[in-house]
């Protein structure tokens, strides 16, 4: 027994030390974002080692880095790091041995350096931000040349020159960070102008004030600014790119020679609630993958306190308030997201700069753990880094083949199904590429496939197409002249009581007369008395509730409004049922007290022939939806979203015809109906809100007495 525990023990230490070598559990966490939900995906990158202070130093020379905040590599693959707190600029290997300490300029003493940029020849470029300067630096720490602060008009108003990020333009010169701003300056310190700056656009309650504003009181109205800029590097090709706090474009931008974004836009998730109204009612409601650089910390924005971009176009950026890495592509689709905050390997506290080698190995330097972490890339991500690669050089077939492997390597990666489809469609294969963009649930580009393959069909079915619409125009027309003259002669006999009581069929058919003579069947219901169908109501409301389903499980991929796995048939049915009787009682209610002379009965009629108009336009809509195209969308609108004003009209017209009111009542009446459907709605979830806090006490005074006896 003593023996066969002595070998457990070794074992148990065999087991840890081979363990040691291991990488953190933060990798578990590697993830892509597909809209609003995270997708596992395998590890990406894998931690190697880190650079935890100075190797090679003298005995004078501090080996620990203090609060560093930039971090550059030449095309050598030295590291250098603006030490800012140690107020030096180290120039090491990729172990850490340092090659080079640069503590003053000039005969000055370095302050602070919060910013550092290789150039050639071994020259060296410092953001001396503590002295206000910047300073070009031979090899040997020689000072080549000084910027401060360039005489400019424009920079009158500037108190203190503080540059913070720098580097060096393809075309000569520097291109600074200074504050919030990207400045570029020429050889000799002239001022170029500023680079990329964001529209504030018109601000309406701003252009008020200041219309009305005296000289004194325009003082004191802020200035509105352009989103700061947090951290920029430029590309080989000459490209800038940032990361700043533009919630309007996006935190991550590419900037063009003239100072143009060429990267990925945000999506309308942070468009204001009235543009947001305006796009969705004039889309039809139809669904669109949100899409944001990083994520949301706590309701606020993600800070990218440092960028890389290697020589193919992948962009990584590090978050500072999570520590994680985001890794876009050379379009701006989201590769991974590896990292966080901790203190174990792979984690970080503050990561403030990042660069990328010529092997794909990432450097990320940590200001406050005081360090460089270094991280390689997995096979994984490189084939998939390959992948984009092989597409933007227009290497479809070989991109294909890539995205097939990341896919046996994991099938549920969503850019490989986006990868696939894209290629399907550069390639021609319209019907492949709908059903990856399907599969990717990418609905915008399965739009742009749609419209290919349906202009491919009617050039191949010309005639056959044509004798379809003239059939189906001809059919529709048929239909409405139909049902224009049952629905007439049920109105007429109606008038004229030759119909004494409505049925059940020639209810429907006076409901259907709303889409022909609105006033008319009004006016009919206005003089019934007793001789309307309620069961013809009824009915309505079920074929309202019927046909809304018919459309959720009917219509185009391209035009849904809702996700068939998140369809509650419950919430469905409540989003018809519950405004028609909240609005039917409290009309009724309020015109009674107005000298209304509907009754109950003939508010429910009526307002049951107001949703005929949507039961037609949803059901057209469902069926036209798998013929048009994203471009046509407004006919799609139109039928989705101004069937509802046509309802509101209709609405408001029963009120006034039913009670023989006048425009001013009519209105009124309307609008305290509306107020009072919402005081209603909100006192029936105060109360349920309520009931549910009742029983959930409840439940706990029954679980701490069965606790205590």
């Amino acid at each position: 027994m003593k023996r066969l525990g002595v070998m457990l023990a070794v074992l148990l230490l065999f087991l840890l030390a081979g363990t040691a070598g291991l990488p953190a559990a933060a990798y578990d966490t590697d993830y892509t974002i597909d809209g609003n939900d995270r997708i596992a995906i395998p590890q990406t990158y894998r931690y190697l080692y880190s650079i935890n202070g100075l190797g090679g130093a003298g005995e004078e020379t501090r080996p620990y880095f203090d609060q560093p905040s930039d971090l550059r590599m030449d095309g050598e693959g030295n590291l250098y790091v603006a030490d800012t707190k140690n107020n030096r600029v180290l120039k090491m290997d990729k172990t850490g041995l340092l090659l080079r300490l640069y503590d003053e300029a000039g005969g000055t003493p370095l302050s602070q350096p919060q910013g550092v940029w290789p150039g050639g020849n071994g020259e060296v470029y410092i953001a001396d931000t503590g002295n206000q300067r910047i300073v070009c630096l031979a090899a040997d720490g020689t000072l080549i040349r000084e910027y401060g602060l360039p005489d400019s008009p424009v920079l009158s108003e500037v108190q203190v020159y503080s540059p913070t990020k720098i580097a060096l333009s393809p075309t000569g010169g520097l291109y600074v960070l200074m504050g919030e701003t990207i400045m570029s300056v020429d050889e000799e310190n002239n001022f170029r102008g500023y680079i990329g700056q964001t529209d504030v656009g018109f601000d309406f309650v701003d252009w008020l004030l200041r219309l009305v504003a005296s000289d004194e009181q325009k003082v004191m109205i802020g200035k509105r600014t352009a989103a700061s800029y947090v951290n920029f590097t430029v590309s080989a090709d000459g490209l800038i790119y940032a990361t700043s706090q533009d919630e309007v474009e996006g935190q991550v931008k590419v900037l063009n020679s003239v100072g143009n974004n060429i990267y990925r836009k945000l999506s309308d998730i942070n468009k204001s609630g009235f543009s947001k109204f305006k796009d969705k009612y004039f889309s039809g409601n139809v669904i669109s993958k949100p899409f944001r650089y990083g994520e949301t910390v706590d309701g606020e924005e993600p800070v990218f306190s440092g960028i890389a971009v290697d020589d193919s176009g992948i962009v990584t950026v590090a978050e500072k308030q999570t520590g994680k890495l985001y890794q876009y592509d050379q379009t701006g689709n989201l590769l991974t997201v590896f990292g966080g905050l901790g203190s174990g390997r792979g984690e970080f506290a503050i990561p403030s700069a990042l660069v990328v080698d010529g092997e794909g190995r990432l450097y990320v330097l940590d200001s406050s753990k005081g360090n460089i972490q270094v991280f390689e890339p997995t096979a994984f991500i490189q084939k998939v880094q390959q992948a984009t690669v092989l597409y933007n050089d227009g290497d479809y077939e070989g991109a294909s083949a890539l995205w097939n492997e990341v896919i046996a390597m994991d099938e549920t990666y969503p850019l490989a199904h986006i990868g696939l489809a894209s290629t399907a469609y550069k390639a021609g294969d319209w019907q492949a590429a709908m059903d990856g963009y399907r599969y990717a649930n990418d609905r915008s580009q399965y739009a742009k496939a749609f419209s290919e393959y349906r202009y491919s069909f009617m050039q191949d079915h010309f005639l056959w197409v044509v004798l379809g619409v003239l059939a189906s125009a001809a059919a529709v027309g048929l239909a409405a002249v139909l049902l224009s003259r049952r629905s007439k002669r049920v109105l007429q006999g109606f008038e004229y009581r030759q119909i004494p009581k409505l049925g059940i069929k020639n209810g429907l058919l006076m409901g259907a007369g709303i889409l022909f003579r609105p006033r008319r069947v009004m006016e009919s219901v206005k003089n019934s008395r007793g001789r309307l169908s309620v069961p013809a109501g009824m009915i309505l409301l079920a074929l309202a509730l019927l046909v809304r389903l018919f459309f959720i499980y009917t219509v185009s991929y391209s035009f849904q409004d809702v996700e068939l796995e998140d369809v509650n048939l419950l919430l469905e049915a409540a989003k018809i049922l519950l405004p028609f009787f909240t609005w039917v009682g409290a009309s009724y209610l309020l015109s009674s007290q107005f000298s209304g002379e509907a009754t109950l009965e003939e508010n429910f009629v009526a307002a049951s022939y107001c949703v005929v108009p949507y039961i037609v336009a949803e059901f057209a809509a469902a069926l036209l939806s798998h013929v048009l195209c994203v471009s046509e969308r407004g006919l799609f609108a139109v039928l989705v979203n101004g069937v509802m004003l046509w309802m509101l009209w209709l609405f408001v017209r029963s009120v006034f015809i039913l009670n023989d009111y006048g425009a001013g009542r009519t209105l009124l009446v309307c609008l305290l109906s509306v107020c009072a459907v919402i005081l209603l709605w909100f006192i029936a979830l105060l109360g349920y809100t309520l009931v549910g806090r009742i029983f959930q006490f409840v439940r706990d005074l029954i679980q701490e007495a069965s606790l205590l006896t």
